[in-house]
């Protein structure tokens, strides 16, 4: 099993200089969307797996975003938002899930871990 980006690996990555901007963007989104949704939720992994037992497998744009249409906004509205700000990090990539954004986002911590520098 893979190593996974964690909500400490996410806030490094927002404060480390020179992180491609496209990197810096889905770390952004990430971390927003896990603030948003509601509950004690608090590490991408466990965001994931909320959803996938909400929604199910695999946590396609299309997917999510339907799910989150059928949502009643009086009572689900802070969910609801999370899902909207989750939806943007696919960047209009049809073809990719929430699970593969997360592995490329921890892939991309743990190969770079050495070059971000003393913080």
């Amino acid at each position: 099993m893979h190593k996974t980006i964690t909500s400490e690996n996410l806030h490094t990555l927002l404060i480390v200089e020179g992180i491609e901007n496209f990197i810096y963007q889905k770390v952004e989104i990430l971390q927003i969307a896990i603030c948003d949704y509601p509950g004690p939720v608090q590490e991408p992994f466990d965001y994931l797996n909320i959803l996938e037992n909400e929604i199910g497998k695999p946590l396609t744009f299309d997917r999510i975003n339907a799910f989150q249409d059928k949502l009643d906004l009086k009572r689900d509205a802070w969910k609801a938002e999370s899902l909207s700000v989750i939806l943007h990090i696919f960047n209009d990539d049809k073809s990719v899930t929430l699970n593969d954004i997360l592995e490329e986002l921890s892939s991309f911590y743990f190969t770079n871990i050495n070059n971000f520098g003393n913080l």
